[in-house]
């Protein structure tokens, strides 16, 4: 048993030599060039959505391959390679995606060194990091537990930012959530929790209440809503 595992010891560190001897040659050579992906170390999952699963006869060409890929604007950002079978798999970045990667110590994994990670029950999306709560709360609890993991209820900045959310929210089951919305009284201007600008709007149905969510089923828009009533709610923070 300890030979095998000094021979994989081995095996790995010669793969990832020669990788480095690729990323010197193809970046002096003007070729396919796979500098941009190191060894993925991280604790943290890397989620996305799978582009092509094959065999490859070494991890530098299954690299290669993941560096290769381009298709109708989908890039590949991670690969995982495993040694005995020579399996080699390949995924773009997507934070609903259905794979989800973690260094378990069977797979090599190399990922681009702008993929996007997120944590454990957190969505990547075009640099934000958002969390869906599974416990409803007040509007002011759930503002204060986005801020103990170092978030703000989510704010929303333009109309793709709000499609990705309500898309991603349908597939939590509940109606109604909380976002980081607010005002002091009717006759306020409304503000982010965050301190951004406020400027794209989605409103359903605005009254006179001064805590404000979204509705994603039943209704679909933002809603204002009294702030003591209980809902799920959305963290986010930079990715």
């Amino acid at each position: 048993m300890l030979l095998v595992a000094l021979k994989k010891d081995v095996n790995m560190k010669a793969a990832l030599f020669c990788l480095s001897l690729l990323q010197l040659w193809t970046s002096t050579n003007g070729e396919i060039s796979t500098h941009e992906y190191q060894r993925y170390t991280d604790s943290s999952e890397i989620t996305g959505t799978s582009i092509a699963k094959t065999t490859a006869r070494s991890l530098v060409r299954c690299t290669t391959l993941c560096a290769q890929h381009e298709e109708d604007d989908e890039r590949c950002h991670a690969a995982r390679y495993h040694g005995e079978t020579r399996a080699c798999e390949l995924i773009s970045r997507s934070s609903t995606g259905t794979e989800r990667w973690l260094n378990d110590g069977s797979w090599t994994i190399v990922a681009s060194q702008d993929a996007e990670v997120c944590g454990d029950g957190w969505h990547c999306n075009e640099g934000s990091s958002y969390f869906v709560s599974d416990e409803p709360s007040d509007w002011f609890t759930a503002r204060d537990r986005c801020m103990d993991v170092g978030a703000t209820l989510a704010s929303i900045k333009d109309q793709t930012e709000n499609t990705y959310l309500k898309d991603l929210l349908k597939t939590y089951g509940s109606n109604f959530y909380w976002l980081g919305g607010s005002r002091a009284s009717p006759k306020n201007p409304w503000l982010w929790e965050t301190g951004e600008a406020w400027g794209y709007e989605d409103w359903e149905y605005l009254k006179t209440y001064l805590c404000m969510g979204i509705w994603v089923i039943s209704y679909n828009g933002w809603h204002d809503w009294d702030c003591m009533h209980a809902y799920r709610y959305v963290c986010e923070k930079i990715a």
